[in-house]
């Protein structure tokens, strides 16, 4: 897996994907098959699926990790490769998502001195040990030895300043620096935000056309990086008990968007 300005490259050659959402612990194991032969054959060459790690850790004390059940992410990848189907792994470990606590495991908290998603040495020490965890348990699934993750990410919406990406002593470009230690030849992403030097700044949206226009939040997209849309926003929870904000619900698709989506 490579890439250049335009595409994401398999073996050199230039390849268009397609990805559909596909969250392994919302479904029973029984289920993935179905869901996932619906997506190809709706068209759909990419799995897209973030690193639940309260999924396979809810305490820190847990271990070694759930690997079973719907945390069975083993048999989860083994199913996306045997229905010929890539996959773009989204790690984090903060992953948002509408998921517990954001993917953390729930005494995370209870660790002194730690400041979530920052330099901070505490968080540094679990999200290292979390990243090189996945990567190592599953090193077989990823692309540079054969198998389907085509593509990964680190972090996840880090809204911050982009220049951070230049100093070397930032939280951005200490992600960078993690992302080259698990060794991994693959394209890494990070979205929406801020994103290190050695990863492509991808798009969250309902219409990624101003993004595009301003080569991505880091001026590279369509530059030296092809651009990815990362999430494609189609409307949004209404809040328990309030009237239906049609307007907010519906915001994201108008009949501009037909443009961005092209």
């Amino acid at each position: 897996m490579s890439y250049d300005k335009r595409s994401l490259l398999v073996n050199g050659k230039r390849s268009f994907f397609a990805s559909v959402g596909i969250h392994y612990p919302r479904f029973t194991p029984g289920q993935w098959d179905d869901v996932i032969l619906k997506a190809k054959n709706d068209g759909y060459n990419m799995i897209q699926t973030y690193f639940f790690h309260n999924a396979h850790q809810p305490k820190l004390s847990q271990w070694p990790w759930i690997l079973e059940g719907p945390a069975n992410l083993t048999l989860f990848l083994q199913k996306a490769a045997n229905a010929g189907m890539f996959v773009d792994l989204r790690i984090g470990p903060y992953v948002c998502a509408e998921w517990s606590w954001g993917g953390y495991p729930y005494d995370l908290a209870n660790i002194d001195g730690l400041v979530s998603r920052s330099k901070s040495p505490a968080w540094e020490a679990y999200m290292k040990a979390v990243v090189l965890n996945v990567t190592r348990e599953f090193r077989g699934y990823f692309a540079d030895r054969g198998g389907p993750i085509a593509l990964g990410q680190v972090e996840n919406e880090l809204h911050a300043n982009q220049q951070d990406a230049n100093k070397p002593d930032s939280y951005v470009a200490w992600c960078g620096a993690l992302v080259e230690e698990t060794e991994i030849k693959i394209p890494w992403g990070m979205c929406n935000g801020a994103s290190a030097n050695n990863t492509i700044n991808t798009c969250n949206s309902g219409d990624c056309t101003s993004f595009i226009e301003a080569n991505g939040q880091n001026g590279r997209v369509l530059i030296d990086q092809p651009a990815l849309w990362t999430e494609n926003w189609m409307g949004w929870f209404a809040n328990w008990g309030y009237p239906r904000q049609l307007s907010w619900f519906s915001w994201q698709r108008t009949s501009q968007s037909a443009y961005g989506i092209l």
